[in-house]
Formats: structure tokens, C-alpha cells, sequence
């Protein structure tokens, strides 16, 4: 019973090792096919004309719900910058302001 498990626990690290090692082989070649100037940079993953800051995520005042920098409808409000996840939160929040001071 034990040098089954001991077996069985065997086989599970050869194979372990096994992918590693098929892995490691199979990124050196694919490095291999693709020219220094054709490697894509977390820059180009964006997509063109998104800033890299659009992926920063802060949450909306009204639901709650959080959004990206990028995607979202700002308000300015005394100076401070406000991020909505849609026209309908931005509404609500300008009735909120206009409705009550601000301390």
C-alpha cells in the first residue's frame, strides 16, 4: 500500500517536471520566431489611443460600482475630479450637490 503511494507520488512529480521543462523549451522557441522589434509591450496591449492610466480603477460616489479612468464620465466639483459608470450616477450626484452644501 505505501509504495503504491509513494509510486503514485512519483509519477505526479516526473510529470511536474516534465511540464515545466516542455514549457520552458516551448517559450525559448517562440522567442526564438519572433523578431526583438515584433514582441509586444504592456504599452501595446491597451490598444491604440487608450492611456495607460485607463486601466486605473476608482469607484463611483452614486452606486458604488468601479470604473475604469479611461471609460469614465467625470464631474469637477470645488476642484475635485468625480468618476461616474454612467450618465445616469453623474445625475444623481449633481442633484446631490446641488440639493446639499458641502462641508
Amino acid at each position: 500500500m505505501l509504495r503504491n503511494l509513494l509510486r503514485l507520488v512519483a509519477i505526479f512529480v516526473v510529470i511536474a517536471i516534465v511540464r515545466v521543462v516542455v514549457g520552458m523549451i516551448v517559450n525559448f522557441f517562440k522567442g526564438l520566431s519572433t523578431a526583438p522589434g515584433e514582441r509586444e509591450s504592456p504599452a501595446a496591449s491597451t490598444g491604440p489611443g487608450v492611456p495607460l492610466s485607463a486601466g486605473l480603477l476608482v469607484k463611483d460616489p452614486v452606486c458604488g460600482t468601479f470604473v475604469s479612468v479611461g471609460t469614465s464620465l467625470q464631474k469637477s466639483v470645488e476642484g475635485e475630479t468625480f468618476h461616474f459608470c454612467s450618465a445616469a450616477c453623474r445625475d444623481k450626484f449633481k442633484g446631490k450637490v446641488q440639493g446639499e452644501p458641502r462641508a
